[in-house]
């Protein structure tokens, strides 16, 4: 298990058809259920989202406004 930091900004979301109950089909997301995941509203001026946190990592999934 590993965490790697992603400062370039956002990147459009990749649609995957792997473990889709912890990743909604989202490549890069990774929620581990049973209330060990953490969300926090989020948003800048050009988008808004949730930030979540795990032991897996954590992140930020926006849509633009």
């Amino acid at each position: 298990d590993c965490c790697t930091n992603q400062n370039g900004g956002f990147q459009p979301a990749i649609a995957k058809d792997f473990c889709s109950e912890n990743t909604f089909n989202i490549d890069g997301l990774w929620l581990v259920g049973r209330g060990d995941d953490y969300f926090q509203a989020w948003e800048n001026d050009v988008f808004k989202g949730i930030v979540y946190s795990n032991c897996c990592g954590r992140g930020i999934v926006a849509i633009k406004k």
